[in-house]
């Protein structure tokens, strides 16, 4: 069940990979007997969520929505062939869930932006916008239903309007938006932060974070690569006799920008949780991080360079010991059915030998990293 904290509500998904949440049911809760909706979301391709979003129009709800123009237009011209075919072309999906929502009225805008954009928003109300729901997970079926994601609902009308009026500005075309802090009512302890604007300020609160740690961090992220400019936190911490552990997505195994073996040769227990191409069956789409039991940093930025110009959002409770434990024990289970070694793809595994070696020259000539669609986040 999801965890609530203040008018936070916190959930880790999906259940069928033995997390303790749904977060489809928490989607469609959202919602539920609506009467305005904003989306602000890299991608939708999920015929379930279209069709209740639709079904919101039809009873007169006032809706619109944001996605990247980069995941409707294909990166290619498809064949003459396929030239008036709906289902040609590697976005076809999300071409035809963008024509049901231009069919149900959702006044819905496409953007181009300096770089990705990972933060994904659900705005929603009867009488006004009332909840935001922020999540790691993006409105796909791979997404919702195969990959590790985290997901937190906020009921509280002054933190939604904070958020519309933040966004507000992407529908109007423009290509960024300036950082946003916006503070968070809680009813003991520090009241929490919801933070929007560039990745640079995601990564900012995460080394604040890590610098705060005293006795254990533990964190999970789909990437960390050798370029991301926490690595050096990270070392600090563990030289201060912090406990830092850790888990990552296991496709990043053997890439030429993977920090993992810099970290651990740090004394960072960071470990590999198999991904799609290394074994699962989705990704560990995670980025949140525990600080000593009790605050937590809940995010849509991996450790990366490339998410410094990235739109991304970070949830930040300096004081919540009871969501602190749910994340704690959740990535504690990772860790612990998680690989030392890199993983290799399934298509290159042998039979009973889940792990391949390190290719140290490959990381020696790639400490800067490769771009950041070498290694794309499965969705």
């Amino acid at each position: 069940m999801p965890v609530v904290h203040g008018t936070t509500e916190v959930c880790l998904s999906p259940q069928v990979r033995a997390a303790p949440d749904q977060l489809r049911q928490v989607l469609y809760d959202q919602l539920d007997q609506i009467r305005h909706l904003t989306v602000v979301t890299r991608k939708v391709t999920d015929p379930e969520i279209v069709r209740r979003i639709a079904a919101c129009c039809r009873a007169g709800a006032d809706a619109r929505a944001l996605m990247e123009s980069s995941y409707v237009r294909e990166p290619a011209p498809v064949p003459e062939s396929g030239l008036w075919s709906r289902g040609a072309g590697v976005h076809a999906d999300a071409r035809r869930c963008l024509g049901a929502l231009l069919r149900s009225s959702v006044d819905v805008r496409l953007n181009s932006f300096v770089g990705p954009r990972h933060a994904n928003i659900v705005l929603t109300g009867r009488d006004g916008l009332e909840k935001v729901l922020v999540t790691s997970a993006y409105l796909t079926p791979g997404s919702l239903d195969r990959n590790y994601n985290w997901c937190a609902v906020i009921e509280d009308p002054t933190v939604a309007a904070a958020v519309e009026e933040a966004v507000h500005p992407l529908f109007l075309g423009e290509t960024s938006i300036p950082a946003r802090r916006i503070e968070i009512r809680t009813d003991n302890g520090p009241n929490a932060i919801l933070d929007l604007g560039p990745g640079s300020l995601a990564r900012q609160t995460f080394v604040e974070a890590v610098h705060s740690c005293r006795r254990e961090l533990c964190f999970a992220f789909c990437r960390i690569t050798t370029d991301s400019k926490t690595l050096n936190a990270l070392s600090q911490a563990v030289d201060r006799g912090v406990r830092v552990v850790g888990v990552v997505d296991g496709d990043q195994s053997n890439q030429p920008w993977d920090a993992v073996p810099l970290l651990r040769q740090a004394g960072v227990d960071v470990r590999y949780y198999p991904g799609d191409r290394t074994g699962a069956i989705g990704r560990m789409h995670l980025k949140l991080a525990v600080l000593d039991g009790d605050g937590t940093w809940l995010s849509t930025a991996n450790l990366e360079d490339a998410a410094e110009d990235s739109f991304e959002l970070s949830l930040i409770h300096p004081l919540a010991p009871d969501i602190a434990a749910v994340l704690r024990e959740h990535v504690e289970r990772l860790h612990a059915k998680a690989s030392v070694e890199p993983l290799i793809p399934d298509s290159e595994r042998v039979p009973g030998d889940p792990t391949g070696p390190i290719d140290l020259q490959a990381l020696a000539l790639g400490t800067l990293g490769l771009p950041s669609d070498s290694f794309p986040e499965d969705e």
